[in-house]
């Protein structure tokens, strides 16, 4: 499913949309407590499209949506639309789940310090073919499959389309409302309301005009895989600077029609001190 949807038409199946519209507690809260059929008490902290980048020549990722309820537990929401990469949706929520993991846990801290980790994915396609709603994963002992790994870790894949067999009757109605727009419980029509509030404001039009520029639709890991091995490195600098060179001259553009600086960071995936460096050597000129 393309995201190059005409804005007056995107819905929350639209990774730009889901990420505005779950990037609060009151939103995001119920869906993590249907999904995982447990109370949550607070979310201390909500993060929409958080960037967690690593070592140098390291791969980063953009996470849709990262929270950390009260307790410590970690808890990433990605919504998934693009059928053709489903085979590696596997690996990768195995990276998202490793990389959480390498920023949480700080040198010289025990293991035991590591939090409680839930990478899920809401898929507009079922991710393994079986006709499923929802798949969960956990590390089981290949010799006793009732022997659990205690990791604190799962990996969620939900098939929005799937079977509703062992779902909560609000997360069939949540998965019914991604799948077909339609409104079945007070939940799904909050976020319906929402969605068409978004789809009124200015503002997070342009912000989605500019999301859905080829290269701020996070397709790197399609153009990684289509560059042969052992390329030049010099050209991929040229290309990385290209991008550099692109999103300053969006963010100053932006700025210039009274932006915010938190979004202008948020479009074109520059951290906040990049942009106010930007902004502040522009007004100097």
């Amino acid at each position: 499913m393309s995201q190059n949807v005409a804005w007056k038409n995107v819905t929350i199946a639209n990774n730009f949309m889901f990420r505005v519209v779950m990037d609060k507690e009151e939103t995001c809260k119920p869906l993590l407590e249907m999904i995982l059929n447990t109370r949550i008490k607070t979310l201390r902290y909500i993060n929409g499209e958080q960037s967690i980048e690593v070592v140098l020549k390291k791969k980063g990722i953009r996470l849709d949506i990262f929270a950390i309820g009260e307790d410590g537990t970690a808890y990433d929401i990605e919504m998934q639309v693009d059928a053709r990469y489903k085979a590696d949706l596997g690996k990768r929520s195995r990276y998202y789940a490793a990389l959480r993991d390498m920023t949480a846990l700080k040198k010289g801290k025990s293991y035991k310090h590591l939090r409680k980790n839930y990478v899920i994915f809401i898929c507009t396609f079922d991710p393994f073919d079986t006709g499923r709603g929802i798949y969960t994963f956990q590390e089981t002992c290949q010799e006793d499959k009732k022997l659990i790994l205690q990791d604190d870790a799962a990996r969620i894949f939900i098939n929005v389309h799937g079977d509703k067999t062992g779902m909560s009757e609000g997360l069939a109605n949540f998965t019914d409302y991604v799948a077909t727009g339609k409104v079945a419980d007070d939940y799904t029509r909050k976020i319906d309301e929402i969605v068409e509030v978004h789809r009124n404001d200015d503002r997070l039009e342009d912000m989605y005009m500019f999301y859905n520029q080829d290269w701020l639709i996070a397709k790197e890991e399609a153009k990684a895989e289509g560059r042969e091995e052992g390329r030049a490195e010099g050209k991929a600098e040229g290309e990385e600077k290209g991008r550099w060179e692109s999103a300053k001259e969006i963010a100053l553009n932006l700025y210039k029609e009274k932006m915010p600086v938190e979004m202008i960071a948020k479009v074109t995936k520059l951290t906040i001190q990049q942009v106010k460096d930007l902004v502040g050597k522009a007004a100097v000129l």
